[in-house]
């Protein structure tokens, strides 16, 4: 995570739980923020939980970062040809997957084969292109709106399909990766770990069914349900 992802995942924290300590916040490294509170220093670790976590390496999560990073470029491609904002949603191919040495080449084929459909586009009109012989493979179709009521153009990322359960599977090698670096982070009377269920299809669980009490030198273990601005005391 960028230091600006992780300073509104803490924002946004800070808002759902009420019971969060008034302090001093500080942007640390290890561990990532430290509340300098009257009574006690508190450190929180934040993390990030995905699908298939219990793997280690979460190849989900890479697939959905490559998809992400793709689009953004394409977006300011094209915001480069029109002065107004608009959203834009790929459908990537579940069969040939984006190759970064490809990168630029198929950014280009993207562009080409969307720019004139954009640039044609009125306020709050859409357009989906599903034409392959102008598409790359990697690309099953481009939907496009504008919209000129936005700040800025955004990928709608509609990464999606059958999302499982959380469980300790996925909970454990977690906190058993953080526990590992408890003892290089700077002192505190307590810390804190929290973790983001995430807010795309590889960070996406449909139930919680985590079994009690987890073992770990945490003081506190937070889930937290972004999209729906719940948060789940695992410790």
């Amino acid at each position: 995570m960028t230091t600006k992802e992780e300073k509104y995942i803490l924002d946004q924290f800070k808002t759902c739980y009420k019971s969060f300590p008034e302090g001093e916040i500080q942007k640390t490294e290890k561990p990532d923020f430290i509340i300098q509170t009257a009574k006690n220093r508190i450190g929180i670790e934040l993390t990030e939980i995905f699908q298939d976590s219990h793997n280690g390496h979460s190849k989900y999560q890479q697939r959905s970062s490559d998809r992400s990073k793709f689009t953004e470029k394409l977006i300011l491609e094209l915001q480069k040809f029109v002065d107004f904002t608009f959203h834009i949603s790929i459908h990537f191919s579940d069969f040939h997957h984006l190759k970064k040495a490809e990168e630029k080449q198929l950014i280009k084929k993207a562009f080409k084969a969307s720019v004139n459909h954009l640039i044609q586009l009125k306020n709050k009109q859409g357009v989906l292109i599903e034409d392959f012989r102008k598409l790359p493979e990697e690309i099953d179709s481009i939907r496009m709106g504008r919209y000129d009521g936005l700040e800025e153009s955004y990928d709608e990322k509609p990464d999606g399909g059958i999302v499982s359960d959380m469980t300790n599977a996925h909970i454990e090698p977690i906190i058993m990766k953080k526990e590992k670096k408890l003892k290089n982070y700077q002192e505190c009377d307590e810390y804190w770990l929290l973790i983001k269920e995430g807010n795309y299809y590889a960070g996406t669980f449909s139930d919680i069914k985590v079994e009690y009490p987890i073992s770990t030198s945490f003081c506190r273990i937070f889930l937290f349900r972004i999209n729906k601005s719940e948060i789940i005391e695992l410790k």
